[in-house]
């Protein structure tokens, strides 16, 4: 395992300067309003973060949709999924067509494809907010990006978005040309809770030996234990640095039905008994973030399986901070370096 740590002893004086600019802003905290209230709020955070870089339009999308009849092919429509061992699923609806929204960069550097599911706490944001940060994936990478749609809690809990992410793996994987890739060239990324999916998705891969298989994993400061939320980064970052744990118990039970679904490895990949099967791995984590030491330890029981992993943890920086290049030279810094850490390992394995 590779570990690069970045920066300094405090938060990155930019994005302090944010953080007191949204605390003077007194915004409502999540439990106190509606899901849609908690949408929109976030949807003008994120877009205005997003605004203060350039928006790429050295490239092309094409919106496409995966049918929802998929998820009955790849044995999705009762059962939780082989890794987690789990019976029925008497709430899931199949019919759902899954949103996939495509981008190819003018100059293609790799043959390789990312298949992304966006961040958000399984509850906020969706492939339209996401927008410029898969223009400038697909762009800085040279490698095709394919955001997905997945269903949202509380609308649609667990398991539905991970059946939602597994499906659409499947069919890409099945119909890679349509996506300008191979069956082998498919890489999983997200941000946190999408890195959660990610994960996910890739735990269940791993337990079909005869499915369709990940080629490697990016996970951007993932979530992977819902189950035990008492780390020491979770005391050291409980409140301050966007993401609190109020907010992350609040989104775990938007997430999650039945408290024992914290358990199951498709919900917190944390958690699984057997990783040895995983794909090579990057795993990023953010300081100042309650999820730091969930992936750091993630990516300590893959290497000690023996999988290949690649971590960084980004010092002076926070939650989202993939968002905020625009306003700060550290989390541009960070990015680029992540970036680099993906094409790497799409461009010459372990």
């Amino acid at each position: 395992m590779s570990t690069l740590v970045l920066g300094g002893l405090m938060v990155d004086p930019a994005i302090k300067k944010f953080l007191d600019e949204l605390e003077a802003a007194h915004n409502p905290s999540l439990s106190t309003i509606s899901i849609d209230q908690a949408r929109a709020l976030d949807k003008v955070m994120v877009e205005k973060l997003l605004a203060a870089s350039p928006l790429p339009d050295n490239l092309v999308t094409r919106d496409v949709t995966i049918p929802g009849s998929f998820h009955e092919l790849v044995g999705l429509t009762d059962t939780f999924g082989k890794a987690s061992g789990s019976g029925k699923d008497q709430s899931f609806n199949a019919t759902y067509s899954i949103p996939v929204r495509l981008y190819i960069p003018n100059s293609r550097k790799t043959d390789a494809l990312i298949l992304f599911y966006h961040g958000g706490g399984w509850v906020l944001n969706n492939i339209d907010v996401y927008d410029p940060w898969c223009r400038f994936l697909a762009v800085q990478t040279g490698c095709n990006v394919a955001s997905v749609e997945y269903r949202r809690a509380p609308e649609y809990p667990f398991p539905t978005p991970f059946k939602d992410c597994f499906a659409s793996f499947a069919w890409v994987f099945a119909h890679p040309d349509d996506f300008g890739t191979t069956a082998d060239r498919i890489f999983l990324c997200g941000d946190s809770a999408g890195g959660n999916l990610a994960a996910a998705v890739s735990l269940e891969a791993a337990s079909r030996a005869d499915g369709p298989q990940v080629a490697g994993q990016f996970l951007i400061y993932p979530a992977l234990d819902l189950a035990v939320m008492d780390t020491r980064s979770y005391l050291e970052n409980s409140e301050g640095y966007l993401l609190t744990a109020e907010g992350m118990l609040w989104f775990r039970d938007q997430y999650l039905v039945e408290e024992l679904d914290a358990y199951n490895p498709l919900a917190s990949p944390l958690r699984a008994v057997d990783v040895s099967g995983l794909p090579p791995t990057v795993i990023i984590t953010a300081e100042y973030d309650p999820l730091r030491d969930e992936g750091a330890a993630y990516a300590e029981r893959l290497r000690r399986a023996g999988v290949f992993v690649s971590y960084m943890c980004c010092e002076e920086l926070i939650h989202a901070f993939i968002f905020m290049g625009g306003i700060s030279s550290a989390a541009a810094t960070a990015v680029e370096n992540m970036l680099k850490m993906f094409s790497l390992l799409m461009r010459d394995g372990v």
